[in-house]
C-alpha cells in the first residue's frame, strides 16, 4: 500500500511532497519518502511530485511486474489527469508517470 500527499503555504510557495510505502500487509516496517516540490508553485504540482516519487520509489524495488500495488491520494485534480493517460497530460510530472 502506498500513500501520497502533497502541499504549498499560501497555495503558491513552498510546495512539499511525502510518501509512505507498506511493503508488507499488517507489519509496522515502511518507507518514508519527503520531498521539496519547489519554492513556488500549487497543491496540485505537490501532488503530482508525490505520485511520481510513489511511483519511482516503488518501480525501483519490485522486480515481478504481476504484482499489484494500490495507491492512495486525496487530489481527485490529479487522479483524474493520471487518468486521462500519458498522451493527455499537460505536465512534465504527468507525462513521467
Amino acid at each position: 500500500m502506498v500513500w501520497c500527499d502533497g502541499a504549498a503555504i499560501i497555495r503558491t510557495q513552498w510546495c512539499g511532497s511525502g510518501v509512505v510505502i507498506h511493503w508488507t500487509p499488517g507489519e509496522q516496517h515502511h518507507e518514508s519518502i519527503a520531498t521539496a516540490a519547489g519554492r513556488y508553485g500549487s497543491p496540485y504540482r505537490a501532488e503530482m511530485i508525490a505520485t511520481l516519487k510513489a511511483v519511482e520509489a516503488v518501480s525501483e524495488k519490485l522486480t515481478d511486474s504481476a504484482v499489484g500495488v494500490r495507491l492512495h491520494a486525496d487530489s481527485r485534480p490529479a487522479l483524474q489527469q493520471l487518468a486521462e493517460g500519458s498522451t493527455s497530460q499537460d505536465e512534465r510530472n504527468g507525462c513521467k508517470i
